[in-house]
Order: structure tokens, then sequence, then C-alpha cells
């Protein structure tokens, strides 16, 4: 009999025309193996890029990515059965009609398998300037529980990156950047 675990890990891959792909490692005793599985399901070269994950221990994971299949990037999400197989179909995380910029996702996930994820958002700014923050809750299937909200305020010609968070077990969230509102980047 033997215990067997599996380690994920993704593959950040920044060139154009690469799918978002994630390796599972299973670790059974001496034994290791690693599949690589391709976490997309567009056949077509759209670039693919920047990808994030979140590992629950009862549902599996839920990959997040940027995505440039509809021509202008967007973000996109996959879950990933407790067996390492596809669960569901990619989907479009942002609730707009589709015609603004999305960038650099974040995700985190709670005790009771709800995940939260963030990214950088140009529905109410013009690319590359003034992008806000949203932010959508998934439950532990990957339907959304509420609609994208706003997570900053307005600022005057500021620029944010590297959006990021963290949930408490109770699902309580922080959600970190830089910011460029005093001409200086600050977190």
């Amino acid at each position: 009999h033997c215990c067997c675990r599996q380690n994920w890990l993704v593959n950040s891959t920044r060139l154009s025309h690469w799918p978002a792909i994630a390796a599972i490692v299973v670790v059974c005793g001496s034994q290791t193996k690693a599949v690589d599985l391709s976490v997309s399901d567009d056949g077509s070269t759209a670039e693919q890029s920047r990808p994030r994950l979140s590992v629950s221990a009862q549902s599996g994971l839920v990959v997040v990515w940027e995505d440039k299949r509809g021509g202008l990037p967007d973000v996109y999400f996959q879950r990933i059965d407790q067996w390492g197989y596809l669960a569901g179909i990619n989907q479009r995380l942002t609730d707009d009609n589709g015609s603004f910029v999305h960038k650099q996702p974040g995700i985190a996930i709670d005790y009771t398998g709800q995940y939260q994820l963030v990214w950088l958002d140009y529905r109410n700014g013009a690319y590359p300037l003034r992008p806000q923050l949203y932010s959508q809750r998934l439950d532990s299937l990957g339907e959304f529980i509420d609609d994208n909200w706003r997570v900053t305020v307005e600022q005057p010609d500021s620029l944010r990156a590297s959006p990021d968070l963290a949930l408490s077990p109770a699902g309580e969230g922080l959600v970190v950047w830089e910011d460029y509102r005093n001409r200086n980047w600050d977190i």
C-alpha cells in the first residue's frame, strides 16, 4: 500500500503562442513522476502567459492566467480536480463586454474551498494608464459567487502593477499591489 500525494507546478512562460501548462508531480514512496497537462482548451496560437494557481485539499486547484484568445489580454481560469483532470472548460473571469484589457491575475483560497481572484483591469481607464484592481469570488466548483467588483479607488494618473492577495481560513482577504500615485513605486 502506497500513500501518494500530488505536488502542483506551473510553467510560467512569457513566450508568444505557448499555452498555459501545468505539470502534475506525483510522489509515491521513492517514485516521482511528472505529467505535463495543457490547461488551456484554446486551440489557437493566441498568447497565454502569467499563470498563477491556488490549491485546495478538498477540490483540487484553480489555475488563472492572461489570455489573448479574444485579441486583447483577458483573464481566464480552469479548475483541475484532485486527480489531476481538467474540471469543465476554461472560463473568462471578467464580466465586461470583452473590449478592455485585463492583466496580471492573482489567486488565493480559503478553508471552505472558495477562491478569490484579483487582476489589473482597464475598463475604467485607457490602457496602459489608470488601471484599477478588480476581484471575483468563486465557489469550490468554479461558479461565480458575485459580480466583478472594484478593489481600488480612482486615483488620477495612477499606475498599478503586480496585484496579489492572501485569504485567512475564514475568507478574510488582504490585497497588495505596486502603486505609482506619488511618482515613485510604493506597496
